[in-house]
């Protein structure tokens, strides 16, 4: 007997809640890169971090951030 063909995946709000999730997913990941680039070297000392990589962490994290709201703001653009 053949499956009933699954439909949820075209349904907007279902959509609209994916990406919802993969921009609260990319927000918490850049909010933690940056966490973590500023407070690794002060935290635990003996590791060594030079300033130009922690700073990279913190450019990168930021770039997710901003990534993030790009998401929401073109999914309130559709609507």
């Amino acid at each position: 007997m053949p499956r009933p063909l699954d439909l949820r995946h075209l349904d907007p709000e279902v959509r609209k809640e994916r990406v919802k999730l993969l921009a609260n997913a990319v927000n918490a990941l850049g909010v933690a890169l940056m966490i973590g680039s500023l407070v690794a070297p002060f935290v635990d000392p003996a590791r060594n971090v030079a300033l130009p990589r922690s700073v990279l962490g913190v450019v990168v994290g930021a770039v997710l951030v901003f990534a993030a709201f790009t998401l929401l703001r073109y999914m309130k653009r559709r609507e």
